[in-house]
């Protein structure tokens, strides 16, 4: 069964500390990790879906999941 154990936020302090969020990654596992953006936060980089990091310990998967949905950062 497939689910989501970790979220990451991206963005600026807002006044109230949530205002700012600009992106919101989650970390979803089952018998193969992945990234993907929440439904509000689609395509505000590049045209993608999904990411699969190269491992569960590689040390930049967070990284290029950055990378690919929040070029802008």
């Amino acid at each position: 069964m497939a689910g989501f154990d970790k979220c990451v936020f991206f963005g600026h302090a807002g006044y109230d500390g949530i205002n700012g969020i600009e992106l919101e990654l989650w970390r979803g596992v089952s018998s193969r990790m992945w990234f993907e953006a929440a439904r509000g936060f689609k395509h505000r980089g590049l045209r993608v879906d999904v990411i699969v990091p190269k491992g569960p310990n590689d040390p930049d998967m967070l990284l290029d999941a950055a990378m690919a949905f929040y070029p802008k950062a």
